[in-house]
């Protein structure tokens, strides 16, 4: 999985959010998703937040789509919080 791992994974596939030094040593992982498929397809950053927009064959709660559509989401993360959660 392209340089991440020992990783664990929630679901069928997830959206992933590393930090790498210089050296390209990891220093941080986020893992987002739900016990089905979520993807991630936009990525902003804007001051010391992040922001992930995605979809994912689940609902908040990892409730399944019973009408088998998928659900998009919007993640706001704080870059502070992620330095704390290595």
């Amino acid at each position: 999985m392209g340089g991440i791992k020992n990783i664990d994974h929630l679901g069928a596939s997830d959206i992933y959010l590393a930090n790498y030094n210089l050296s390209g040593e990891k220093q941080w992982v986020k893992i987002l998703g739900s016990r089905g498929f979520d993807y991630g397809t936009t990525i902003a950053l804007k001051d010391l937040d992040i922001y992930i927009i995605g979809d994912s064959s689940y609902g908040p709660g990892n409730i399944r789509n019973t009408d088998d559509k998928r659900v998009a989401f919007l993640q706001k993360l704080r870059f502070y919080q992620l330095l704390d959660s290595k």
